[in-house]
């Protein structure tokens, strides 16, 4: 993937899962959604690897270092999100008690 292609998935994500949180049950949402993304990531990796490994004639490559860090950025980017959710949320709940209605 290049860099525009991760850079716009993240953005993609990053809104989906900050959208998502906001519901009553999106923080299990957004869970599901970072099980998903992870359990897509694994089978993207191994797939490539496995199709690498059955037509390229040369000794078996590995993509397993990729995938763990992919896998690491993809935990850390989340841990991210749901500290800003959780900001949200606060400020919401903020803005909420100090309206003045008169």
């Amino acid at each position: 993937m290049g860099i525009s292609e991760v850079l716009i998935t993240a953005l993609v994500y990053g809104v989906l899962f900050l959208y998502v949180y906001r519901f009553r049950f999106g923080r299990l949402a957004a869970i599901v959604l970072y099980v998903l993304v992870g359990v897509a990531t694994v089978e993207i990796f191994q797939s490539e690897q496995w199709h690498v490994n059955a037509h390229s004639g040369l000794p078996p490559v590995s993509y397993r270092t990729e995938m763990i860090l992919t896998l690491t950025g993809i935990t850390a980017y989340t841990v991210f999100l749901l500290w800003m959710g959780r900001k949200m949320m606060d400020r919401k709940q903020k803005s909420e008690k100090h309206v003045d209605i008169r």
